[in-house]
């Protein structure tokens, strides 16, 4: 087995991951964000695939091919994960129509770029053949238009991010678990991301993104079902159940309080 076969089976295995967290949370997709959740997934699951398939290339022009069709994933999978982690804050007020048709401005236009790269190169400058492997690994120098596209999508990441943590501090104890699990998963795909477009990632040449970015859709799908993470989301908790005149009060096996409203309080 080659050295690139060998790198193409952590993405194989992702895109099989990506699609079992699909596969689990399909059932709850009626559920607030978990649409945006599984769409997000999917894309990972497209960008995976090719991504392996990229690795299992032989000669440029078939590696640039599969660079192209894993690109319908790569623009889709940081505007997904921005629509679900609005949805899970309470934003969902942000996500007109208008709205969420310039969001997608910039991903389509790279798409766009990305297919048509050979008329202008804004997306990639040059393809170069790894010295030792030959065509079978390329190394892609960025474009402009790259890093229009990388500042565009981690802008989106801070965001989303200075979300999290607002509703870590804001919402009710009984939600910080599930916002730290979003917060503790969301940073590994943009960590890989960035050693690979600063030239250091452990597998050269290859973005190992996808992989993360199924592992935080696994982590993700762990805490839907251990913390019940979206079936009741946080702000509609606090509108509801905080502002009940009626006391509720939670109690776990042990008899312990692990929630109670300001009404039971005052009793």
């Amino acid at each position: 087995m080659t050295q690139m076969q060998v790198q193409s089976i952590p993405f194989f295995f992702s895109t099989v991951l990506a699609l079992g967290v699909v596969a689990l949370v399909w059932k709850l997709s009626a559920h607030t964000g978990v649409k945006a959740f599984i769409a997000m997934m999917l894309a990972v699951a497209l960008w995976s695939v090719m991504a392996g398939m990229e690795a299992l290339a032989t000669s440029l022009s078939a590696n640039l091919i599969w660079t192209k069709l894993s690109y319908p994933g790569v623009v889709s999978v940081p505007v997904l994960f921005f629509l679900f982690v609005l949805q899970f804050t309470g934003h969902e007020h942000w996500l007109s129509h208008r709205n969420q048709g310039l969001l997608w401005i910039i991903p389509v236009l790279t798409l766009l770029l990305a297919f048509t790269n050979e008329w202008h190169h804004l997306q990639w400058s040059s393809l170069t053949p790894d010295p030792l492997l030959g065509e079978s690994l390329i190394y892609y120098g960025h474009g402009p238009w790259f890093y229009v596209m990388i500042v565009f999508l981690y802008l989106l990441m801070l965001v989303a991010t200075i979300l999290l943590v607002q509703a870590a501090f804001n919402f009710h104890s009984a939600f910080r678990l599930q916002t730290l699990a979003i917060l503790f998963s969301a940073p590994l795909p943009w960590l890989s991301n960035f050693l690979y477009i600063m030239d250091i990632s452990p597998l050269p040449g290859l973005d190992t993104a996808p992989i993360f970015f199924a592992a935080t859709g696994l982590i993700l799908s762990l805490a839907i079902f251990r913390f019940q993470l979206l079936d009741l989301v946080p702000v509609a908790r606090e509108m509801i159940i905080e502002g009940l005149q009626d006391g509720i009060m939670v109690m776990d096996d042990s008899g312990r309080i692990v929630d109670i409203n300001p009404a039971a309080l005052s009793v």
